[in-house]
């Protein structure tokens, strides 16, 4: 499947654009580490069936992971694809991948995940 550099989704969110950003992780990762893209969504990807159409639409969708070879990622891209969602792709190299390029990330804290503050990756 076709991936999405963390270069290519920087310009994209440098231009103005505004794809739609999911953070596939699971809850305890994100307690672990919670930090996410900017404007990620977060959702499991066991909510994916119950909640893909909050994801249908014109925009393009980036979904993440931290999983080795974006597995999870790529399993949920296949998956919203199958539902009809045609501009899906999954992040290269996932959150270690734009993290390791030291793009900008937000820090949330709390049970609603809310983004607190934005920070450069280090």
């Amino acid at each position: 499947m076709a991936r999405i550099s963390p270069e290519e989704l920087y310009r994209q969110i440098a231009a103005g654009e505004e794809p739609l950003i999911v953070d596939l992780r699971h809850p305890l990762d994100f307690l672990a580490a919670p930090r996410t893209l900017p404007r990620a969504l977060r959702m499991t990807p066991a909510q994916i069936g119950a909640r893909w159409k909050e994801l249908a639409g014109e925009r393009e969708i980036v979904v993440y992971c931290t999983c080795p070879n974006e597995e999870t990622a790529v399993k949920v891209a296949k998956q919203l694809r199958d539902l009809g969602v045609e501009r899906v792709h999954p992040l290269a190299g996932g959150l270690a991948g734009w993290e390791r390029l030291g793009f900008p990330m937000e820090e949330r804290f709390g049970d609603n995940g809310e983004p607190l503050v934005m920070i450069r990756a280090s």
